[in-house]
């Protein structure tokens, strides 16, 4: 990594500060192989081979729940994503 001085002196202002980082600082503080990812306000656990949220939801049986009337908690047990398929 070759950064000047004053380079290195504004990036840790900026980390200081919480402030994003410059896009043209990515290639020299992160290793080509490591993935550069901006801060958002979504998050998502993403890896190879996921499935995508439909495709499970079609394939998933909801849990067949018997209710009662004056029913106050609920406990299932059982899957829980068949539980959560039924919920949803």
């Amino acid at each position: 990594m070759s950064l000047t001085e004053q380079e290195k002196q504004r990036l840790i202002q900026l980390i200081e500060r919480g402030k994003p980082l410059p896009a043209h600082y990515k290639n020299l503080l992160f290793a080509d192989e490591a993935d550069y990812v901006e801060r958002t306000a979504v998050y998502e656990l993403q890896y190879k081979g996921k499935k995508s949220e439909p495709d499970i939801l079609s394939r998933t049986p909801a849990a067949p729940l018997q209710v009662d009337d004056d029913w106050r908690n609920l406990l299932i047990f059982g899957d829980n994503l068949l539980a959560l398929k039924a919920l949803y």
